[in-house]
């Protein structure tokens, strides 16, 4: 866990480092560089004991592919957005659900041949900034240059893309330097643009919102938000998880038969930390003479072989096509600290968060969130045994969301009301 706080740390430090360098810059030139700014401060950390040269000599041939074919592609919105005066870009099932309640266009960005008319701009913005950034004495030239190949991806977005009749553009992931592009472009134009979460967020990782709008999922994200200067002039809007408002119906989905628990692991997590607090689960509720299918449900993100350990002793899922009917079927649901606990609440009111060194989380206020944190073995002892009552999900919902379960109407609002 302490190499948890040291990347923490550091991912910060980067921040700070990057937004140095973006302050010598005038307006226009900082507009693309800003782009890179999260992949930098972020995924640099992930990447240190990777930094060889042949990590280096592949981004690099990816930098001198995408130079060549500039001239011969353009980058288009799909699936008929140009008639679409409200969109959603496409990130995940979340923002298919999404379209359906609003009535909005599902879009992505795609290339297509073409002879680009804009290569020239392309060229001159792109060795410019290619040049201002390997000015910045602080910054780590290896993985700048590991970058150099989105700057491409950036302004090729900027400067093909046709937005069409788009009025209003929403989506998860604005960290991405085409979204970036599609997000500077829009605002020029007089597009809304609008941001939101899908899950948990921490101030480590989450420094700028770039949109006009964030609809935010709850106060706990807000307040996240609100606390950066950067986002001073974001206009806040009353949201919510697009997903809660169908939750309170698995609450009639039970399973009489089998006890289940239900553990969730979390990218960024160990498997071994996660092995730890199952396995404490498990001989706590063998110390006690009580019976349960013990059920890890890994994250989608995360490599499944790395639990084959976990598979011998307990059920791994490594996909589910309804996660809230497994969730409806337990009768306890875990996570250090996942959205899904959150989710859980709602259908069934044993849902927690488990921390046994919540000082290493620093960064995160469990409080804030409302759920129950086991923050040690005494507390599941306690659990297990009745003693320890979880917060009502009465409360629960009147401080983990805002507006639940009315998010399908809010976002409506946004897209139709302007």
């Amino acid at each position: 866990m302490v190499d948890i706080m040291n990347v923490n740390t550091s991912i910060l430090e980067n921040f700070k480092i990057y937004d140095k360098a973006l302050s010598r810059l005038d307006a226009k030139e900082k507009k693309v560089l800003i782009s890179l700014k999260m992949m930098y401060s972020i995924h640099m950390e992930n990447i240190q004991a990777d930094k060889n040269l042949f990590f280096l000599f592949k981004q690099l041939i990816r930098f001198v592919l995408k130079l060549i074919t500039v001239p011969f592609y353009k980058v288009k919105v799909s699936n008929n957005a140009k008639t679409s005066k409200c969109a959603i870009i496409k990130s995940s099932k979340t923002e298919e659900y999404m379209a359906s309640k609003v009535g909005a266009t599902l879009i992505s960005t795609k290339k297509c041949f073409s002879l680009n008319m804009k290569s020239a701009d392309v060229y001159k913005r792109l060795f410019r900034s290619v040049y201002l950034l390997f000015r910045q004495t602080e910054l780590n030239k290896a993985y700048c240059l590991a970058l150099s190949h989105r700057l491409v991806d950036y302004l090729m977005v900027y400067h093909t893309i046709d937005l069409g009749e788009i009025k209003v553009v929403m989506m998860e992931n604005d960290r991405m330097p085409v979204n970036m592009a599609l997000i500077h472009l829009a605002k020029e134009r007089g597009v809304k643009t609008v941001k939101y979460d899908n899950w948990l967020i921490d101030p480590v990782n989450h420094n700028d919102v770039y949109c006009e709008y964030y609809f935010y999922p709850s106060l706990y994200h807000k307040e996240i938000v609100q606390s950066f200067e950067s986002n001073r002039e974001l206009k806040f809007v009353e949201g919510g998880f697009a997903y809660w408002d169908n939750l309170d119906l698995y609450e009639k989905i039970k399973n009489t038969h089998t006890k289940k628990i239900v553990y969730f692991t979390q990218i960024g997590i160990s498997v071994q930390e996660h092995l730890s607090y199952i396995d404490d689960i498990a001989q706590t509720i063998n110390k006690l003479g009580l019976s349960y299918e013990l059920i890890v449900k890994t994250h989608p993100r995360e490599n499944t072989q790395s639990y084959k350990e976990l598979s011998v002793r307990y059920r791994v899922v490594d996909g589910h096509d309804d996660i809230y009917a497994l969730i409806a079927e337990a009768d306890y649901c875990f996570s250090i600290f996942s959205t899904v606990s959150l989710e859980a609440k709602h259908i069934l009111n044993n849902s927690f968060f488990i921390n046994y060194r919540k000082e290493d989380f620093g960064h995160i206020n469990y409080n804030d969130l409302g759920l129950d944190l086991i923050g040690n073995n005494d507390d599941l002892l306690r659990l297990f045994k009745g003693d320890l009552l979880p917060v009502s999900q009465d409360i629960f919902i009147s401080r983990g969301n805002c507006s639940y379960p009315y998010t399908a109407e809010k976002l409506r609002k946004v897209f139709c009301d302007g």
